[in-house]
């Protein structure tokens, strides 16, 4: 007996399984693949990097790092907060995502400048007797 056309028929559903595969699978992944929520792993770089740009812009600083802020969710959308400070400045950040990943929002703020401290005594604050250089040194 030849068993040839046995074979040639096993070859044939071989071949018409992979491709009935490839029409329903490729898609699928294709559609869930898109559809799926991003997670922190994919949404916290891009956050620092969104938020460090608005404060570059703002402040001429890039104050944040990756482990000064968080993620959380908001109902659908997903926001990522921070506080750090920097060279005496404490600042904030908040980015706001929607449910597919996309920034809605960056919001950067300065909260303390050292310009609005109550700035130290200058010489018009010191009394008369006590401006310049002694004439005579104690000995």
């Amino acid at each position: 007996m030849d068993n040839t056309p046995k074979w040639d028929v096993i070859q044939i559903c071989i071949i018409t399984m992979r491709k009935l595969l490839a029409i329903v699978l490729i898609p699928a992944f294709v559609i869930f693949g898109c559809v799926r929520k991003p997670g922190a792993a994919s949404i916290s770089p891009v956050a620092l990097t969104r938020s460090n740009q608005e404060a570059k812009r703002l402040y001429n600083l890039e104050p944040f790092h990756k482990d000064d802020g968080h993620l959380r969710a908001e109902g659908q959308r997903q926001v990522w907060e921070a506080l750090t400070s920097t060279r005496g400045h404490d600042m904030t950040a908040k980015v706001v995502f929607d449910q597919y990943g996309s920034v809605v929002s960056v919001d950067v703020q300065m909260l303390a400048r050292p310009d609005q401290q109550p700035s130290p005594p200058t010489i018009d604050h010191v009394a008369p007797a006590r401006r310049g250089i002694p004439e005579v040194m104690p000995k």
